[in-house]
């Protein structure tokens, strides 16, 4: 996840009008047009997390999802990025900027953002579908990446985008389409859709597919070997969540898992429980309580069930570090249909 310090995420507005099939957000959400989080309680978290950064010599970046943020009136955009800009914190933003009617608000907001100094990350999802077919679509994403201080592009992936395109050839279009930038894949749905339609697929399924997509163009398999680069670190989960976690509207702080699929936020669409409250406690006190220590545990024991070998895995410390486990449990009624475990392993042996 982090891409110049670490990163965290923060709910704060799920607007969208976007159509990707593969998003974690349901339509409810989506429809929504006011902010999960309001501004003071945005403050609240920037002045906790900032706090913890300098005790811990972390140097976080916050990034405001999950949906098309710079749709809000360019005014409380203001306050988000103010607050952040008050304890000197970078940050990041998720957008689609799919809604033409709101392109002059896309551009005075993100303009007020690069004027705050805070070299955001635009976190952009791609609708690879609207891409071809919507040049003013087309058109605005290409300038909000010719703007972006630091980009990072995602594609989501569902049944529709894996049964209906080769990925040689797709990968080539959309890095044409994209002007040779690189796009990630993601595909960790949450648990609460993995019902639906557009998730029947195998994750083992969307791993080979996904190989072939990075690795048919150059800037795809570079990005395929940054993302590998990132599994390092320690072998306890215990230390990885005192690193990094997600807050919630309400100030919860809840885990997080890095998987080689996209990273898994467990909070209540994923069946998970809060490690505490911002607003009860200090930070470090959360991620090193009782809920965090029973959950570390759980993700121990999560590496071993199923039947993917992974304690013969080189890459079991990593895994287990990053959370694999905790997300395997997240999905453990799932594996028969996923027929893959959720570690690099699974996307570096696609065949």
């Amino acid at each position: 996840m982090s891409r110049g310090g670490t990163d965290i995420s923060i709910e704060v507005f799920n607007h969208c009008m976007g159509s990707c099939t593969g998003c974690l957000l349901s339509v409810q959400e989506r429809r929504s047009v006011s902010p999960v989080m309001q501004p003071y309680a945005f403050a609240v978290a920037m002045r906790a997390v900032a706090d913890y950064g300098m005790k811990t010599g972390i140097s976080y970046r916050p990034v405001i999802v999950y949906g098309d943020v710079p749709w809000l009136p360019v005014s409380m955009q203001k306050k988000y990025y103010d607050a952040a800009r008050d304890v000197g914190l970078p940050i990041g933003v998720t957008m689609t900027l799919v809604e033409p009617e709101r392109v002059d608000n896309y551009w005075r907001g993100l303009e007020a953002m690069l004027e705050t100094g805070l070299d955001p990350v635009f976190d952009i999802t791609v609708d690879p579908i609207r891409l071809f077919k919507d040049e003013g679509y087309h058109g605005r994403v290409l300038r909000a990446a010719g703007m972006a201080p630091e980009l990072h592009l995602q594609m989501l992936l569902s049944e529709a985008v894996l049964t209906r395109n080769e990925p040689e050839d797709l990968a080539v279009r959309m890095r044409d389409a994209l002007g040779g930038r690189p796009i990630s894949l993601g595909f960790a749905p949450a648990l609460a859709r993995m019902d639906g339609v557009n998730f029947q697929y195998e994750v083992g399924g969307a791993a080979a597919w996904a190989r072939r997509f990075y690795n048919a163009t150059p800037q795809g398999a570079k990005l395929l070997r940054s993302e590998f680069g990132r599994y390092q670190g320690g072998s306890d989960y215990a230390d990885f969540m005192t690193q990094t976690f997600h807050v919630g509207p309400d100030l919860n702080i809840w885990p997080t898992g890095y998987t080689i699929f996209g990273d898994v936020i467990m909070d209540q669409r994923n069946g998970g429980f809060p490690l505490g409250n911002m607003k009860e406690a200090r930070i470090e006190d959360i991620l090193r309580g009782k809920e965090a220590r029973r959950l570390a545990a759980m993700a121990r024991a999560g590496m071993a069930i199923g039947d993917f070998g992974c304690e013969e895995c080189p890459h079991m410390e990593t895994c287990t570090f990053h959370g694999v486990g905790a997300v395997r449990r997240v999905y453990r009624d799932y594996e028969h249909r996923t027929g893959s475990c959720h570690g690099p392993i699974a996307l570096m042996e696609a065949a």
